[in-house]
């Protein structure tokens, strides 16, 4: 499963890849053909967690609670290794 979202990731990230931007996270996340691209800064990323919850609650969009889990975890894992990064350049180890 991380292998295909990664796959799309990398497609995302070349449609960005003349807008380069240091401060933000993209993360896509694919759904029967249909992408939904999530562009982000470490500061928004709660916001960004509330949004998928609203479109999971949408009818009308097909995006499902479990794609907003999905999107969430993936989401807690990047501030986990971004925390992990900070605390280790910290340190200095």
């Amino acid at each position: 499963m991380d292998s295909t979202f990664d796959a799309v990731d990398r497609e995302i990230i070349e449609m960005f890849r003349d807008k380069p931007d240091l401060n933000r996270i993209t993360q896509a996340h694919i759904i029967d053909g249909e992408k939904f691209v999530f562009r982000y800064d470490a500061d928004s990323a709660d916001c960004l967690l509330q949004e998928v919850g609203k479109m999971a609650a949408d009818k009308d969009i097909g995006f499902t609670w479990q794609d907003s889990a999905v999107v969430s975890m993936r989401l807690r894992k990047l501030q986990k290794e971004q925390r992990s990064i900070l605390d280790r350049a910290r340190t200095g180890i």
